[in-house]
C-alpha cells in the first residue's frame, strides 16, 4: 500500500472512530475480528494493513473497504461537538501522533 493509501486509511479510520465514539479497545470488546493493539500499531507506528484486515476493519465500522481508502471521504458529522472531541483527542495523543495529524491536516488543506 503506498503512503497515500495508508494515509487516507488512517485519516478515515480516525474520523470514523471519532464519529462512532470508538476506542482501540472496542475492537477487542466488540469482537471485531481484529485486535485493538493491531489497529493502534497501524495508526501510531506506521504499520501497513493487509487487505483481509482492511475488510475486517471496514465491516466493523459499517463502511466499505473502498471508503476507508478514499482520500476525499467526507463525514456528515462535522459538528462543533465532534470537532471539540477531535481537539481533545489530539491533545491527548502522543507527540508522534500529533505530528502525523498535523501532516495529514496540512496536506488536506493544500488539496482544497
Amino acid at each position: 500500500m503506498n503512503n497515500n493509501s495508508i494515509d487516507a486509511f488512517r485519516r478515515n479510520l480516525s474520523l470514523l472512530m471519532l464519529e462512532q465514539n470508538l476506542k482501540y479497545s472496542d475492537f477487542d470488546t466488540r469482537r471485531s475480528g481484529i485486535s485493538g493493539r493491531y489497529v493502534r500499531r497501524i495508526m501510531q507506528d506506521g504499520l501497513g494493513i493487509r487487505l483481509d484486515k482492511l475488510d475486517i476493519v471496514a465491516n466493523f465500522l459499517g463502511v466499505t473497504s473502498i471508503a476507508l481508502l478514499d482520500p476525499n471521504m467526507k463525514l456528515e458529522s462535522a459538528t462543533p461537538e465532534n470537532l471539540q472531541k477531535l481537539v481533545d483527542a489530539y491533545l491527548a495523543s502522543s507527540s508522534k501522533s500529533q505530528e502525523f495529524i498535523m501532516t495529514v491536516a496540512e496536506r488536506e488543506t493544500e488539496r482544497s
